[in-house]
């Protein structure tokens, strides 16, 4: 998960839960400042399950105005590491704090956080 430290802020407040068995929701509070949303193209979400190879890392884009995504097809009751960075003009921006969440297992209906920290 290589990320350029130039362009927009990081997103901030990365958080989320297990909302069934094979998906994850995951949210952000939008760049503010400079970086205003106007000049904000989309978001990238990158996530990967942990102890996979970087090479594994997925990605979804979803429009500047959005703050909020569904990782689906996951496994279950495994953990993914999470990141969020904006993208400009000028490139990515600065990515957010690593978010760590694990998926459930069947039958199971709460949600499981298992770390949220800043590299």
């Amino acid at each position: 998960m290589l990320l350029s430290s130039k362009g927009a802020a990081a997103p901030g407040n990365v958080r989320g839960n297990s909302p069934c068995s094979r998906c994850l929701q995951v949210e952000w509070d939008q760049v503010k400042g400079a970086f205003a949303p106007s000049s904000i193209i989309k978001y990238r979400v990158m996530y990967l399950k942990e102890g996979a190879s970087l090479q594994n890392t997925m990605t979804v884009e979803v429009k500047a105005s959005k703050s909020e995504v569904s990782l689906r097809d996951l496994d279950k009751f495994s953990a993914y590491i999470i990141r969020v960075v904006a993208l400009t003009v000028d490139g990515l921006g600065k990515s957010s704090s690593i978010l760590r969440l694990r998926t459930r297992e069947d039958g199971k209906c709460n949600s499981i956080i298992v770390n949220s920290f800043v590299t």
